[in-house]
C-alpha cells in the first residue's frame, strides 16, 4: 500500500470518529462542577471540526460531499446514542447532541472549504 493510500484510510477513520471524540468531551465536560469546563470543550470541538476538515484532503481525492456525509453519519450515530436517553423521558440530551452535530458540521464543512 502507498503512503497516499495509508493517509487516505487514516483521514477517512479520523473523519468518522471526530464526532464521538467530541461528544465524549462535552460528557466528560459536564462532570465536573464548573460549567466553564462545557465552554472549553466547546470551542476545542470547534476547532477540531475545523482542523479535521481542513487535514482531510483536497477536493480530488474525495468529493467534499462525500467527506462531509461521513462527518454527519458520526454524529448520526452520536444523536441515536443520545436518544436512548428518550427511554427514561429526557429528550434534551438528544436535542443537545443533534445542535451541536449540525454546528459541528457546519465548522467541518468550513474547514473543508478553506483546505480548497
Amino acid at each position: 500500500m502507498h503512503i497516499t493510500e495509508e493517509t487516505r484510510s487514516a483521514a477517512s477513520r479520523l473523519i468518522g470518529w471526530t464526532p464521538v471524540a467530541i461528544a465524549l468531551a462535552l460528557i466528560v465536560s459536564m462532570m465536573p462542577q464548573r460549567q466553564e469546563w462545557l465552554y472549553v470543550a466547546a470551542i476545542i470541538g470547534v476547532l477540531a471540526s475545523v482542523a479535521v476538515g481542513r487535514t482531510s484532503g483536497v477536493s480530488v481525492d474525495r468529493a467534499l460531499q462525500a467527506r462531509v456525509r461521513t462527518f454527519a453519519k458520526g454524529w448520526l450515530v452520536v444523536v441515536l446514542c443520545a436518544a436512548v436517553s428518550v427511554l427514561h423521558g429526557k429528550w434534551q440530551p438528544m436535542v443537545f447532541f443533534l445542535l451541536v452535530g449540525i454546528i459541528s458540521t457546519v465548522f467541518f464543512w468550513l474547514g473543508c472549504k478553506s483546505n480548497s
